[in-house]
């Protein structure tokens, strides 16, 4: 068993006081660290950058994620629709709708190339999952009026 013992407190000064001593004491200064790398000079004429983040510039300039997103945005303003709800977090019937409706002709006609885990990104971050189901979900429309018409 462990007996603590407790000192009657006589002012609030004296406390603050005390208590200041005892995380001195505890927890002290900490040791200066010395940082033994250096980082890379500035070149002359630019930035100095590493091969990774020269490459990833290079990737990002190469994606085509910008037109996609102003097809998304020229055929919301064909719709009616607003751009934000489109890929916003909504869950609406007639924004979903649309956006399942968006993501069949990206993936169909704009870029059938494009997985669903980048569409799912390009609509607010969404699962490719929920990508898939909206393109399926359009595909069988699509056949069940052209049975219909035929």
């Amino acid at each position: 068993m462990m007996q603590v013992q407790i000192a009657p407190i006589s002012s609030i000064d004296q406390y603050l006081r005390e208590a200041a001593a005892r995380r001195r004491r505890l927890m002290g200064k900490p040791a200066r660290q010395q940082n033994s790398t250096r980082l890379p000079e500035a070149q002359p004429g630019g930035r100095y950058y590493d091969a990774h983040v020269t490459a990833w510039r290079e990737w990002k300039e190469a994606r085509p994620v910008g037109n996609l997103r102003r097809y998304i945005v020229g055929r919301c303003i064909e719709l009616g629709a607003n751009y934000a709800q489109i890929v916003g977090p909504s869950r609406r019937r007639s924004i979903s709708d649309e956006r399942q409706l968006l993501a069949w002709e990206i993936k169909t006609v704009v870029k059938p190339e494009i997985s669903f885990v980048e569409l799912g990104r390009i609509f607010g971050g969404r699962d490719h999952t929920t990508m898939m189901h909206a393109v399926s979900k359009i595909e069988a429309i699509k056949q069940r009026e052209k049975a219909n018409a035929g």
